[in-house]
């Protein structure tokens, strides 16, 4: 056999069993359901802090997608894969299905692990990764279950629910190590009720991303009620927050306010609560008039107090993203408070709510632009667009003409770095169609009108 033919069998065989290795370094299989769920392997956890494989957290992260994947099989069929509006549930059971392996989530840190879980979140188009460790002492160890949520396809108005979330723990009589079988016989039940607990959760989230709040609210209810048969081992602050959240979204704001607390008594240091907490009264001040904000209950006032308790409870956990989220909600406290003013003619105590919401947009950026979280951008410059534009109105009650044009013309650049963000996620339908088109665009337009307006009458 010639030489060259040679060379090309060999080349063609060194292909055939390397492809399969290398493709999903830059070709990873994309999960394509509305709500995208992976099971990564459960680690195990030594004395030095770093995760490790073992047969003991492959069994426990077995036992939770055959939980889940039956739960979704029976419970909801017309939510299995491969139809419109599916789940799709991937692991490394799977095979063919997947060309990704997950492994365990790497890290020496809680932190770490995250990360790790972000990364494989984004590389296979994952909205949820869940995984968990075995926290190994030598004589009486412990899980924790966690997942990872990003939440570029859900329809909120500020996103409270990307990140970390520890959601139970188990524990167990003695070391796997030491009796393995024991081990797992100890741990099933309870591992099968808590991931039972969050199938309800994960089916509340799938109808958040289908926009249906309603039924969203519903079933965060039962994983509320299951997750009350394990006598608190299930984070419940997070499973009231959810259900505080899809109330807001619902505009029912008593139940959106009572849920909050009960998350915020299960847990005092919620982030997440303390933020929709203060959303919950923005949205009952928006719904008052300018001279009712400033009386009691003072809604406002109580937005712009619960707002800055998170962002102090951020800083002090040194979570960045939270900080970041805690600024912008704190920021459109601030402009409803510089707009409640501006209206009252109490025109320096606008300027300085108006100022403060320029400041805390500022830092907020800072954060959200090195993190490239796009619909957080628009967010963000759509605040800054409207506090410019309604400083633009407090400047030309003053007759400062000058300053109202250049508060219109700044107005304008934010609303247009806003709408920019629309290329850089095409696929996020709330940013498109809400954020962009029916605020940003037409806010644009507005102050190009009244920019004209001010140029025409200076001639």
């Amino acid at each position: 056999m010639p030489i060259y033919a040679i060379v090309l069998l060999l080349l063609v065989l060194v292909g055939f069993w390397v492809y399969p290795l290398v493709e999903p370094l830059w070709n990873p299989w994309q999960m394509k359901g509305e709500l995208n769920i992976a099971v990564a392997e459960f680690g195990q956890i030594g004395a030095d802090g770093v995760a490790r494989s073992s047969d003991f957290g492959a069994t426990l992260s077995q036992s939770v997608y055959d939980k889940l994947a039956m739960l979704y099989k029976d419970e909801f069929p017309e939510l299995t894969q491969g139809k419109e509006g599916s789940v799709w549930i991937w692991h490394d059971s799977l095979g063919r299905i997947k060309n990704v392996h997950f492994g365990v989530m790497k890290g020496k840190n809680e932190g770490e692990r995250a990360a790790s879980a972000a990364r494989l979140a984004e590389r296979i188009g994952a909205d949820m990764v869940i995984y968990g460790n075995v926290m190994d002492d030598g004589q009486r160890d412990q899980l924790q279950m966690e997942f990872y949520y990003r939440s570029d396809k859900l329809r909120s108005e500020l996103d409270l629910i990307s990140g970390l979330y520890a959601f139970a723990t188990i524990s167990i009589a003695g070391s796997f190590q030491a009796d393995p079988t024991l081990a797992k016989r100890q741990i099933n039940p309870p591992l099968a009720n808590r991931t039972i607990a969050m199938f309800w959760l994960t089916v509340g989230l799938t109808y958040d991303v289908l926009g249906d709040p309603a039924k969203a609210l519903q079933y965060f209810a039962v994983a509320v009620k299951e997750a009350a048969q394990e006598e608190g081992a299930i984070n419940n602050a997070l499973l009231y927050f959810l259900l505080g959240r899809s109330a807001l979204f619902l505009h029912q704001d008593d139940a959106a306010e009572a849920y909050f607390q009960q998350a915020l008594a299960d847990d005092p240091h919620h982030v997440r609560s303390l933020l929709g907490l203060g959303t919950t009264y923005l949205q009952r001040a928006r719904g008052l008039s300018h001279v009712e904000r400033r009386q009691p209950p003072f809604y406002l006032q109580k937005a712009i107090e619960t707002h800055q308790q998170a962002l102090a409870l951020a800083q002090a956990a040194h979570d960045p993203f939270m900080v970041a989220l805690a600024r912008l909600a704190l920021a459109k406290s601030y402009r409803l408070q510089g707009s409640t003013a501006g209206q009252l003619a109490e025109y320096d105590d606008a300027r300085r709510a108006f100022a403060a919401t320029q400041s805390e947009l500022d830092q907020a950026l800072a954060y959200l632009l090195t993190t490239k979280q796009v619909r957080l951008i628009a967010q963000a410059y759509e605040a800054r667009g409207a506090a410019y534009y309604q400083q633009a109105q407090v400047s030309s009650n003053q007759a400062d003409v000058q300053a109202s044009k250049a508060e219109y013309e700044a107005a304008q650049t934010a609303y247009a770095l806003c709408i920019a963000q629309g290329e850089k996620a095409p696929e996020d339908q709330l940013l498109q169609s809400q954020i962009i088109e029916q605020s940003c665009r037409v806010n644009y337009t507005k102050a190009a009108e009244q920019l004209g307006r001010l140029e025409g009458e200076a001639k």
